[in-house]
């Protein structure tokens, strides 16, 4: 039996404090400010501070057998002030904090939109991993290794900051909209199958693992503005096979050829209305096995 209880913090990093862009299109303009700066205070930005974390697990381990171990552990975290992404801010406030910088919008007020990080939101964390090895010595034949792994989770958001009355924005317009939300409870799968058969013969080894991700989705702005109403982008539950050979002629060198995503599995393409008029955003950047397909690698190293 485990367990564990520990308290956290993470600051913030340079790019989430300073860093800041500025995108112009013939019918919109957006900005992302600086955190700490003084246009993103009128837009009603604060000073960052770090995010502070509390965990606690409790597992146990069994050996029901020579060649065979099993674990299970459940844990919850809960994650006070986190910085996220404020965006797609529009109104009053968020026009003057962009002329404040000198910028001139030549689009319309309305589609003039800003962006900073910000300490907002507070969530919780459940989970629980499962995992069970076991060891098959076939003799002349080589040695197997099977490993299956189970992981299970759920984010909720527990408090979510508001905007100071102070701050006009527009109306219906929040300081985080249901994209950033979204991203943080519904983008990760909830579920997460992973098992492997790891084969070796002398110099030679096989491995082959399978892993099946459940649903991810993430609700996004319409494409065109950028802004309400939100659609909802799904990438359904999928079995991804990965396979690498392997060849060791000596204790220092090591050469291997595999396959990454086996079957060439694509995710399924994003809703048509949050797609931008230049076509970007086509396919979805949170798919947890990417969408690039299969790929093909070989490899080499060297132990000194």
């Amino acid at each position: 039996l485990r367990g564990t209880a520990s308290t956290g913090f993470r600051a913030p990093t340079l790019a989430e404090q300073y860093y800041s862009a500025t995108n112009v299109s013939p019918t919109t303009t957006s900005v992302q400010l600086p955190a700490n700066s003084a246009a993103a205070k009128l837009a009603g930005a604060d000073e960052l501070k770090p995010e502070k974390s509390r965990n606690l697990s409790l597992g146990i381990v069994s050996t029901p057998a020579k060649s065979l171990r099993l674990t299970a552990d459940a844990y919850l975290v809960d994650i006070r002030d986190r910085i996220v992404l404020a965006s797609g801010l529009r109104g009053a406030s968020p026009v003057a904090a962009i002329t404040s910088r000198g910028i001139v919008i030549q689009t319309a007020p309305g589609s003039a939109s800003v962006a900073y990080f910000a300490n907002g939101i507070d969530t919780r964390t459940r989970g629980l991993d499962l995992t069970g090895q076991y060891t098959s010595d076939f003799d002349g034949w080589g040695l197997v290794k099977w490993s299956l792994a189970a992981n299970f989770l759920n984010t909720r958001i527990s408090k979510a900051k508001t905007a100071a009355s102070t701050v006009q924005l527009s109306t219906g317009n929040v300081l985080f909209n249901p994209n950033v939300r979204s991203g943080l409870t519904d983008a990760s799968p909830k579920s997460k199958l992973i098992a492997s058969a790891d084969w070796t013969l002398g110099q030679w080894s096989l491995g082959l693992r399978v892993t099946r991700y459940g649903k991810a989705s993430l609700v996004s702005p319409t494409g065109s503005t950028g802004a309400a109403p939100y659609y909802r982008s799904t990438v359904n539950p999928a079995w991804i096979a990965d396979v690498e050979a392997a060849w060791e002629p000596t204790q220092k060198w090591r050469f291997s050829a595999g396959v990454n995503n086996l079957f060439n599995r694509y995710p399924q393409r994003v809703a048509p209305q949050t797609i931008t008029p230049t076509g970007a955003g086509l396919l979805p950047g949170f798919s947890p096995y990417g969408y690039n397909g299969a790929y093909y690698n070989l490899g080499t190293s060297y132990r000194f």
